[in-house]
């Protein structure tokens, strides 16, 4: 006997459906592209509520955010944590 699944519970239950052409869905997809996302349902919502999106491309932010990840990596390893366990190597 098969039980039935339950859908999962969704943050945003109710899906919206419209349809599109080919040329239209390439287009999508270049706005997509340009933006740097590959989530087309976060997109096609951002854009039918705001009617835009703001993409904030800021290199500098990235280059300091991979520095500290390096930081906090040697002092872990510094302190004993390294091994990926999270436990103080012996």
């Amino acid at each position: 006997m098969t039980e039935k699944r339950k859908p999962p519970i969704r943050q945003r239950p109710i899906q919206v459906k419209f349809f599109v052409d080919e040329k239209e869905l390439d287009l999508i997809k270049q706005k997509m592209a340009q933006m740097g996302t590959d989530n087309m349902s976060a997109y096609l919502r951002k854009m039918a509520i705001d009617g835009y999106v703001v993409n904030l491309d800021m290199p500098e932010l990235r280059e300091l955010t991979s520095k500290m990840k390096r930081i906090c990596s040697q002092r872990a390893c510094k302190g004993g944590l390294c091994g990926g366990t999270g436990q103080v190597q012996r």
